[in-house]
């Protein structure tokens, strides 16, 4: 959430190297209800406002983190996700 905007061929090409993925990033024509803005631009003020945060990571580390959190919980009950994540939240 840094209030910049992002193409999302960009946000693919981060997924896509994060994964180590083969495939092929194939750019259309947006859709009618996509073309304005072509950008999404999330604001983090009201997470700042309502819940004092402030996040400091960049979309491509966040892009990192998640899909090594995915990695690790994949084969494992999603209760044990839930309890390491809420024991992590403990010491930040």
């Amino acid at each position: 959430m840094s209030g910049k905007s992002i193409k999302i061929r960009k946000l693919a090409y981060f997924i896509k190297e994060i994964t180590n993925s083969s495939s092929r990033i194939e750019v259309v024509e947006p859709r009618e209800w996509e073309k304005d803005p072509i950008n999404f631009i999330g604001d983090p003020t009201k997470c700042k406002k309502l819940l004092d945060l402030e996040f400091k990571t960049s979309i491509k580390e966040g892009l990192q983190l998640t899909y090594n959190r995915y990695r690790l919980y994949i084969n494992q009950p999603y209760w044990k996700y839930l309890l390491d994540y809420s024991i992590s939240q403990l010491y930040i």
